[in-house]
Parts: structure tokens; sequence; C-alpha cells
């Protein structure tokens, strides 16, 4: 198996939290977008629960599972395109 490069694993985790932020940028109202309350990448977090219950009518432990699934999803896939983009 292979070892997980920690220094790739931390940029990956930063690109998400800068991914995150200009998704709750986006998404916030204009007298807020440039704050800190605009800028913080836990709206978007908060937000993808939200999500699911909008379009979902599940059990609240299953969404809340499913999110924290997608968004650590994501992040390994972050990572994975770091790792490619470094071998390459």
């Amino acid at each position: 198996m292979k070892t997980i490069n920690k220094t790739s694993l931390l940029l990956a985790l930063i690109i998400l939290a800068i991914a995150f932020s200009i998704i709750s940028m986006i998404a916030a109202p204009a007298e807020i977008r440039y704050s800190w309350h605009g800028l913080n990448p836990w709206n978007t977090v908060q937000a993808v629960p939200l999500m699911f219950k909008r379009f979902l009518k599940l059990d609240d432990w299953i969404i809340y599972s499913l999110s924290v699934l997608i968004i650590a999803y994501l992040w390994w896939r972050i990572y994975a395109l770091i790792n490619k983009f470094k071998r390459s």
C-alpha cells in the first residue's frame, strides 16, 4: 500500500477551504460578501446538509453522514489531483 504524502494532504485541505470560501462568498449577500462572515468556509460546510434536507427526505443522521462523506471525498480527490500533478 502506498504511503500518504502529508504535505499534499495538507495542501488539499487548504485548497478545499479556499474553494469553500469562494463558494460562500458567491452565495453571500452583497452587504457581507467581503467580510469575514462572507468568506467563512464553514458556511458552505453547513450548507451541504441543508441541500440534502431540501431534496432528499431522509433521517438527519443519514443526511449528516452523506455530507461528511461528500466533503471527505472532495478532499481525497483534490489530494489525488495534487499527487498526479506532482508526479508528472
